[in-house]
This record gives structure tokens, sequence and C-alpha cells, in this order.
């Protein structure tokens, strides 16, 4: 079914025939399909990277899976906005110097591709040794990712905190 989505933006056999190109446009519509299908595999692969990074504590790592552009966007929990390269690269530097240790249990909520955006909405359990101590926090993060060449790149990270209600209040919908 996404196959015939995809499908449906290329010529049909008609007009491929028509403009002089060989037999071989069954191969050449295949070939466009695979370039413009989904790459939902990648974006949670792509995600799982910017955890791995973020667990090391490794600002080197963590660079690895950013996309070296002024147009990127971080929003950790309580800080505000940062564009760019070299403010992004110095908020995980400081972060990472101020714990000894990050672990991240995720569960994906929800998660989208096309063929050149994706993003990977997640919460995240965060146990934190730092410090003052141990920190578990719960946040949901919205990861967005762009493909440059054949690799998906982090574009935008937002975390925001997840509060906990007391028993007697209903949660907020």
């Amino acid at each position: 079914m996404i196959a015939e989505y995809y499908r449906s933006f290329l010529p049909s056999r008609k007009i491929v025939a028509s403009l002089r190109i060989d037999d071989s446009s069954a191969k050449l519509e295949n070939n466009l399909c695979e370039i413009l299908m989904p790459d939902y595999e990648n974006i949670i692969e792509a995600n799982q990277a910017f955890y791995r990074a973020f667990e090391t504590l490794d600002a080197e790592k963590m660079e690895t899976v950013w996309l070296k552009d002024p147009r990127i966007t971080c929003i950790h929990p309580g800080w505000p906005e940062l564009c760019g390269w070299g403010p992004i690269m110095s908020s995980w530097e400081r972060i990472f110097d101020n714990v000894f240790e990050m672990k991240f249990e995720l569960r994906v909520i929800q998660s989208h591709a096309d063929a050149n955006l994706g993003f990977v909405v997640v919460e995240e359990s965060l146990t934190q040794r730092g410090y003052e101590g141990v920190v578990h926090a719960k946040v949901l993060s919205t990861n967005v990712f762009e493909r440059a060449g054949n690799r998906w790149w982090l574009v935008l990270h937002h975390g925001s905190p997840v509060m906990a209600s007391s028993a007697n209040e209903p949660p907020l919908q």
C-alpha cells in the first residue's frame, strides 16, 4: 500500500516509454520507489544512536548524530531554545561535565518518516547520577531527523519534563 502511494508520484509507463527510455522503466520505477519510500528502521536506529551517544557522556560521539547545520535546534528540559552547532554542542559538553552516569529506558510513543524527514516521540525514563546524587525523571522528547546523503541526522531535540500528578488529581487531557 505504501509502495503504491509513492508509485502514484511516478510517471506512468506510457509516459516513460514516450520519453524513449528503454525497457528498464520498471527497474527505474522500483529504484525511485526505494528512494522515496519511508525509512522507518533507519529513523529508529538514528534515534537509538542519539541515546547511545547520550549515555556515553561523550561530546564527540554526540557530534556524530547531529547535522552540522545552523538550522539545528535543541531544547533541553527547562532550558531556552538553542540554535546552531556551537551552542548545541556546548550544551552537551556542559551536561556531560556535570553528571557521572545517565541511563535511559525508552518507550517509543510515535514515529513517522517520509522521504527526507522523520520524527520519533519517546518517553524517557531517565536515571542520572551526578554531584547531587541519583535523580530519576520522566521526559517526553521529540527527535526530528533529516536525511542528508544516505544518512539520517538529528536536526531537533525537544525534551519536556513530565510532572507527576498527585493520586487525587485526574490527568490533564
